[in-house]
Parts: structure tokens; sequence; C-alpha cells
């Protein structure tokens, strides 16, 4: 389950599992950057865990799931 947010400068969405087992996976995706959020229970912090990508690096992630084990390059063509 997830739900998205449309914003002037951002997409912002949330997956959530929905079995309860794993915290909330927040994507805050906009022109230059990708931000993934996601709560970590152990720590008792109301900080989040951050990692920085690409929209490149995020689409290539994207793409990755559909293909077999090997190394690809992914070229996109601008509008």
């Amino acid at each position: 389950m997830f739900t998205n947010e449309f914003d002037f400068e951002s997409t912002i969405t949330t997956v959530l599992d929905e079995e309860g087992n794993y915290e909330d996976l927040i994507l805050d995706i906009t022109d230059e950057v990708v931000y993934i959020r996601q709560y970590n229970d152990a720590t008792f912090e109301d900080v989040p865990d951050l990692i920085s990508i690409s929209p490149k690096m995020f689409k290539d992630m994207i793409q990755a799931m559909n293909h077999s084990e090997g190394l690809f390059i992914t070229k996109y063509k601008l509008p």
C-alpha cells in the first residue's frame, strides 16, 4: 500500500508495510535529488535514516528489479 502527494517542488510517496513488520518508507522526489527516509524504531529517536541519490540512480534502481544478474547501462533519451 502506498500514498502519493504532489507538491510544487516534489512528489512524496509513502510506502506502508501492510503486515506492520517494517516502518513506513518515504520517498521525497525532486528534479535534483531523491531522498529515501525510514524511521528506525530500534534507536528510539525521532530522526529518520536518510539516503540521498540522483533521480537517474533512482530510475536505475527501479529498472534493476526487471533484469537478471549482470552489469547494465541505462541510457535515457531527453524529451
